[in-house]
């Protein structure tokens, strides 16, 4: 066999490479407390595959909002590279980053952040508004209100939804411009429990229906229990990461994030 044979037999042998909808390679970020600085994330890699669920879980302190808000590129890393949907973050210009988080990214909080004065409906359309697409909404948003239980509830007003409701019109909003990725940040922190796991069933039927990347950022291991895979944070570091199919329950996954959260700092990555 040639060489020049071999290597065509190789190249057709080899693996695909994964589809990635996010991208982080020696990440990190500083903020500075007077005359200090404090390193919020350490040289952070993480690698998301299109259409995946992914949690993050950690103690308060350990750098979870502050990852999800660089991801979003609502704050920059001071070092490393954030890629998502193929586009480096640092690239692009702060009206760039606008137009791009507007265009590509879903962002879901806890506390809901709808607009008081707007009704369901309105509120799911803002960002298209935003984004003068409103050709785009009369195809996307009664579908989405449908799929998610609230078309019945279009013309109230937040005040006037439960938390679950309210919840599932951040969702809707999140999902109106069709983003590449959706962040959620504690998407079940002020719902009771029952309403929380509704939430994280529908997160995750969406997931798995329309191909959506999903990271979520919860301190709940009931709540990450619904993602395929769990990263754990310690000290803004990546400490481990857990497969949600190797668990037997919330119980046992508690125990195994503890586990990794407690790891000797030398078995840490520097």
């Amino acid at each position: 066999m040639t060489t020049t044979h071999a290597s065509s037999a190789a190249s057709i042998a080899a693996p695909s490479q994964p589809d990635w909808a996010l991208q982080l390679t020696g990440v990190t970020k500083r903020f500075s407390q007077g005359d200090v600085s404090v390193t919020a994330l350490h040289r952070v890699d993480l690698t998301v595959a299109r259409g995946e669920f992914v949690a993050v879980m950690g103690a308060s302190g350990s750098g979870k909002s502050t990852l999800l808000h660089v991801i979003a590129g609502l704050t920059r890393a001071d070092e490393g590279q954030v890629i998502v949907d193929g586009q480096s973050l640092r690239d692009l210009s702060v009206p760039q980053l606008t137009r791009f988080r507007r265009r590509r990214i879903g962002l879901v909080f806890q506390a809901f952040n709808l607009i008081p004065s707007l009704s369901a409906e309105d509120n799911i359309r803002l960002p298209l508004l935003a984004d003068r697409r409103l050709r785009d909404a009369a195809g996307r948003i009664d579908p989405l209100m449908d799929r998610l239980g609230i078309a019945q509830r279009r013309r109230h007003k937040p005040d006037a939804l439960s938390g679950g409701e309210q919840q599932r019109v951040a969702i809707a909003r999140a999902l109106g411009t069709n983003p590449s990725l959706v962040l959620a940040d504690e998407p079940t922190g002020n719902l009771d429990s029952t309403t929380g796991q509704s939430i994280c069933r529908l997160l995750k039927e969406i997931s798995a229906e329309q191909q959506r990347t999903i990271v979520m950022v919860t301190h709940d291991p009931a709540v990450a229990a619904w993602a395929e895979r769990i990263v754990v944070l310690r000290d803004g570091r990546v400490v481990g990461q857990i497969h949600t199919a190797d668990v037997a329950d919330p119980v046992e996954l508690a125990a195994r994030c503890q586990a990794l959260a407690n790891k000797p700092a030398a078995e840490v990555r520097a």
